[in-house]
């Protein structure tokens, strides 16, 4: 057995602006994902642990790491999912406890990974693949890119023209949140059979714009059906973040190496295991 916990004098427990603390002898924590400033957000709490992970290198290998950390969870809460029932949470911040970060310390990811979320409505259900290094897609053309700010060393901001102290992209977050004069939510319109002309959404990066589907810049009521009402699915917040629902059909790439966020539109039910 590989599991244990992780010391309760670990230094990971000792910063004061740690999510991390000791208490009977554990090291625990208590972590909020998101807008803070929002009542309610994704949190989970449980007692951080030594594992050791098997990561896929190809279709039929994988690579043996020790004394990986990791969060042993016992209550989550406000995930966006009926009744907050997840398996697990996948930490992938700039934390030095992330799991990006703890595998590019040890040479693994060459501080660089990808994602392409399948489309939650999707009728064949098919997963969304975690990529790192040499694994991951070299998009061909209309690959844009926006520079990392170095704002604070948890999260991935961009600089977002006219949006003040930038952009947080998190895929941890469901529907994309802005300033707090928008409608988001609050109004409601029918949906047709048949229609299909939603208004995209553009986000003007540094470098490069981030264009947004239609599709992606609502929520249906009833989306097997074809009718009924939907919205635009935004959210009112005191900063601007980039969520799941906006990052749809859309290749993420987070180069650290090069301090840059990539991006292409791409069909990512097509992007299958090594």
């Amino acid at each position: 057995m590989t599991y244990r916990k992780l010391p309760s004098n670990q230094p990971f427990c000792q910063g004061g602006n740690s999510p991390f603390r000791c208490h009977n002898n554990e090291c625990v924590y208590d972590i909020r994902n998101g807008d803070l400033s929002q009542p309610t957000t994704p949190r989970t709490k449980g007692v951080a642990s030594f594992e050791t992970f098997h990561i896929p290198v190809d279709s039929s290998h994988t690579r043996m790491i020790n004394d990986m950390i990791f969060g042993c969870s016992n209550d989550n809460s406000d995930t966006s999912f009926e009744n907050s029932q997840i398996s697990r949470i996948l930490g992938l911040s700039r934390r030095p406890d992330g799991l990006t970060s703890q595998l590019a310390k040890r040479g693994i990811i060459q501080n660089r990974f990808s994602y392409c979320l399948v489309p939650f409505h999707d009728e064949l259900k098919r997963p969304s693949i975690l990529r790192f290094r040499d694994n991951i897609p070299r998009p061909v053309k209309n690959l844009r890119s926006t520079p990392f700010l170095n704002i604070d060393r948890n999260h991935y901001y961009v600089e977002l023209k006219d949006g003040l102290g930038g952009s947080l992209i998190d895929s941890g977050t469901l529907v994309s949140r802005i300033d707090e004069n928008t409608k988001s939510f609050e109004v409601f319109y029918y949906n047709k059979v048949g229609f299909r002309d939603f208004a995209t959404m553009t986000l003007h990066f540094k470098g490069g714009d981030y264009l947004i589907d239609g599709k992606y810049m609502h929520y249906f009521s009833d989306e097997k059906k074809g009718e009924g009402y939907f919205c635009v699915a935004l959210s009112k917040s005191s900063k601007t973040i980039l969520g799941a629902w906006q990052q749809q059909n859309m290749r993420i790439i987070y180069d650290m190496n090069g301090g840059r966020l990539q991006w292409v539109t791409e069909t990512c039910a097509n992007d299958h295991s090594p």
